[in-house]
């Protein structure tokens, strides 16, 4: 028995063919079978007739990667068809760096209020470095897959500010 079937529907599998009729059965969280007329059971089926099957789209240029803290159902993407965001566009990433650093960044920049900054510091899991944002949002769980970039304007602000700390603790410039 199948968790989900799609019947009826005109299937669009992302290869380049002209869309064909079939229903699409899933197990758990994949696709089990793609066939004409699947006969065996389901627990949930879903008819398709005059509608589209497609596999996930992808939104390029999102600014989600802190939302998942929030809430990482991302319902209004997946009722859309999207199943992946790209997100650090516009220079703009949540690494490298301790969450903290990052956050001070966005709210230097305007791209967080006051409210928002002390609410994330408060709730949100904590990192450091990439690895630990992924662990951070695996602790949240999302629905979507996530693509985020390094954003060229926070790697700079980083290591300036890491920077100007070496200088600090040395007392003056140091030139390489």
């Amino acid at each position: 028995m199948y968790d989900f079937l799609i019947r009826n529907g005109m299937v669009v599998d992302g290869t380049g063919k002209p869309a064909f009729a079939a229903d699409v059965a899933i197990q758990g969280n994949r696709i089990a079978q793609v066939a004409p007329d699947i006969r065996e059971e389901a627990r949930d089926t879903y008819d398709a007739k005059g509608k589209y099957v497609i596999p996930g789209l992808i939104d390029p240029h999102v600014h989600e990667e802190w939302y998942c803290f929030d809430d990482g159902s991302y319902e209004s993407y997946i009722r859309q068809g999207v199943t992946t965001l790209v997100n650090g566009n516009c220079s703009h990433s949540v690494v490298p760096g301790h969450k903290k650093e990052i956050l001070d960044y966005y709210l230097g920049n305007g791209l967080v209020g006051i409210k928002q900054y002390q609410r994330y510091m408060e709730k949100w899991p904590d990192w450091h470095d990439f690895a630990g944002y992924c662990d951070a949002v695996a602790t949240v769980g999302t629905n979507c897959n996530f693509v985020t970039l390094l954003g060229l304007l926070t790697k700079p602000a980083y290591h300036w500010k890491y920077d100007i700390m070496k200088k600090e603790r040395r007392g003056g410039w140091e030139c390489n």
